[in-house]
């Protein structure tokens, strides 16, 4: 006869005996559950954080980048445009002064030919 708390032999020991072991094992799944669940959950949801934290600040830099892109395509049609308009503006006035030198040399050819005829 064995007394209580002796194993037999191949037995092996359970905690709070037979009942107890399949307490231990619900027990287990609820501090699974309260600790171990709850950790992988926060793990989770910290990693899903961080993923989006991520993708936010990848979404900002992206919108900042496409930002100066714009702002350095403006300037450069500005710059673009200027030129083109300073262009102009320089064979305008080249064609300005080229008219003003043929209509001097227009004027001195008719002063001189009315000498001339003097």
């Amino acid at each position: 006869m064995m007394e209580r708390g002796e194993r037999g032999e191949g037995e092996e020991e359970k905690e709070g005996g037979e009942r107890g072991g399949e307490r231990e094992g619900s027990g287990e799944r609820r501090g699974r559950k309260r600790g171990g669940w709850v950790g992988e959950e926060r793990e989770e949801l910290e990693e899903r954080e961080e993923r989006e934290e991520l993708e936010e600040r990848e979404e900002l830099e992206e919108r900042e980048e496409l930002e100066e892109r714009e702002e350095l395509e403006e300037r450069e049609e500005l710059e673009e445009r200027w030129e083109r308009e300073e262009l102009e503006e320089r064979e305008e006035l080249e064609e300005r002064e080229e008219l003003e030198e043929r209509w001097e040399r227009e004027e001195l050819e008719e002063r001189w030919e009315r000498r001339a005829r003097s």
